[in-house]
């Protein structure tokens, strides 16, 4: 019988929190990781744990309001029957425990509970074997570490698909406010029917929505904490990359279509929000 090869699941869990902290980034949200120990070098197979923290990762990350904080944090706990490394993942700025959407695909159990503004998911993985060496640089050992085939693979599935934050925030709001939704998308139908508008701006918005400027400010920040033109731009962009996902449109088309006033200026738009030239998104389409 083949024995497992070790993996020091605290190296392959910061390896997981640097990949995906561009994502977070793009997002708005400071993605954190504090394990209790340096390394911790266990003989399970960590397939189902790794990829359940991507899901939530890429799910919370998803709902989480901009400038808020996700920390992923490790608790070894060595009973007298059992042995277990405790995961938790945990969010500020909103509760989103009742959002079953967020746990539903994970492939285990998912303890969640809401914690003072913010949410609580708890993963518990069992350990057969584990072997705990504190080094002084952990990074030493990284290139021997025998990681998942599956580890980038999955990653890269998880950030394939375009996140509409609008419409992730919206359904957050419906479970508690209602009112707010509503108001938000207004918001949204407003900005989607005039995007390929140059001159659409936080005036024309707060025309459309019967308010003065200051009063639509306000409100936006209260519910998204970003200003009506930063929320605009975001709107654009995301419509630009579904369609740089999705259609066969040129760079310049797609810049002319979300409302941008020149191609260079859409460019660098778009390597600020999302980490990569559209033309490369675009190129990747065609391969």
């Amino acid at each position: 019988m083949t024995a497992i090869p070790k993996t020091d699941i605290i190296g392959m869990l910061r390896h997981l929190v640097n990949a995906l902290k561009l994502f977070a980034k793009q997002q708005q949200v400071n993605l954190m990781f504090q394990p209790d120990r340096k390394q911790l070098f266990i003989e399970n197979d960590t397939e189902k744990i790794v990829a359940d923290i991507i899901t939530l990762v890429y799910q919370v990350v998803s709902y989480s309001p901009p400038n808020e904080t996700l920390l992923l944090k490790t608790l070894l706990v060595d009973e007298v029957e059992q042995a277990f490394l405790k995961i938790t993942l945990q969010n500020t700025g909103v509760n989103l425990s009742r959002v079953g959407e967020i746990s539903n695909k994970c492939k285990q159990h998912v303890e969640k509970y809401g914690c003072e503004n913010g949410t609580v998911y708890e993963l518990k993985l069992p350990l057969h074997h584990l072997e705990h060496r504190d080094k002084t640089n952990p990074e030493l050992n990284f290139v021997n570490l025998k990681f998942p085939p599956h580890f980038y693979n999955e990653i890269r599935k998880r950030l394939r698909p375009t996140i509409t934050r609008a419409g992730n925030l919206m359904a957050a709001l419906s479970e508690k406010h209602p009112k707010n939704a509503i108001f938000l998308q207004k918001v949204n139908a407003c900005i989607s029917a005039n995007i390929d508008e140059d001159n659409f701006d936080a005036n024309r918005l707060s025309d459309m929505m019967n308010m003065s400027r200051t009063q639509l400010y306000r409100k936006l920040k209260l519910l998204i904490k970003q200003s009506p033109g930063y929320y605009i731009k975001c709107i654009r962009l995301q419509k630009a990359k579904e369609f740089l996902e999705t259609t066969d449109m040129q760079v310049s088309e797609v810049a002319y279509k979300t409302g941008f006033h020149t191609q260079s200026h859409f460019t660098k738009a778009f390597v600020q929000q999302y980490g990569i030239k559209p033309s490369l998104l675009h190129r990747k389409q065609k391969m």
